[in-house]
């Protein structure tokens, strides 16, 4: 399908405005929902490129806006300073093509966490124990978001057991998604695979996102705190399902 083709412009704004309501709601689901419907049509490296300008402003405008920026850097500069070396190692399996094995495999730990979400067992992090499992995080969420840009499963899975304020983790997952997402773009862009109607579209695109922000945001801030953690929970697991299945 061509990327002027009245139908997959269809497809892409409607998906990535679908995605970004969603995040407007829980902080994430962005390019988890837009990606894989875009990847329908067009190659992913090509998909991923197209969400490059609404990614970088939304997720700077979410970080922002939560306020808690200070807080933010000082609590998860490990994830963040190992994150960034990761995906810049893990574009080039995209940039090469050779990225979609790691879907199956994101979508079991999705799913398996989700399930002992739900079990007696929880598992949390002390600020000690963050000290050693932050760049642990960061360097495996890197290499997989620099691969497909879906490392959004593990570092909310993280997130999660950390028990964060919806405001917190929002910022927090916002500030992660941007810090991993430039080496991405950057390694693409290195590679040759942006056009000029692709830059128009990913422009356009920022008008769509924030639009869908927006009303994501009016719903999130009348939606109770354990009603915000199952939602959470509940949209990862679709996710992981839906990553095996697109896999297998």
């Amino acid at each position: 399908m061509s990327i002027s083709d009245p139908l997959f412009l269809a497809i892409v704004f409607g998906s990535y405005f679908l995605g970004s309501m969603v995040k407007g709601v829980t902080g994430f689901g962005a390019m988890l929902i837009a990606v894989p419907i875009m990847s329908l049509a067009v190659p992913p490296a090509v998909a991923i490129s197209l969400t490059s300008g609404p990614v970088v402003a939304s997720n700077l405008w979410q970080f922002i806006e939560s306020r808690e920026g200070k807080r933010i850097i000082k609590q998860f500069y490990p994830v963040i300073i190992t994150m960034i070396p990761g995906s810049f190692i893990g574009s080039w399996f995209l940039a090469k093509g050779d990225a979609s094995w790691t879907a199956g495999a994101i979508g079991i730990m999705v799913v398996l966490f989700c399930l002992t979400y739900f079990s007696p067992l929880k598992f949390s992090f002390s600020p000690e124990q963050q000290k050693w499992s932050g760049p642990i995080v960061g360097i495996l969420s890197g290499l997989i978001n620099g691969a497909t840009l879906l490392a959004g499963s593990v570092l909310i899975a993280y997130l999660t057991t950390l028990q964060l304020s919806k405001n917190l983790f929002v910022g927090t997952i916002a500030l992660l998604y941007l810090a991993g997402s430039i080496p991405v773009y950057m390694t693409l862009s290195f590679y040759g695979h942006y056009t000029t109607q692709e830059v128009i579209i990913s422009v356009a695109l920022i008008f769509v996102a924030f639009l869908a922000l927006r009303i994501g945001k009016f719903v999130r801030d009348r939606v109770s705190q354990i009603v915000f953690q199952r939602i959470v929970i509940l949209l990862l697991f679709c996710i992981g399902v839906g990553l095996i299945a697109r896999t297998f």
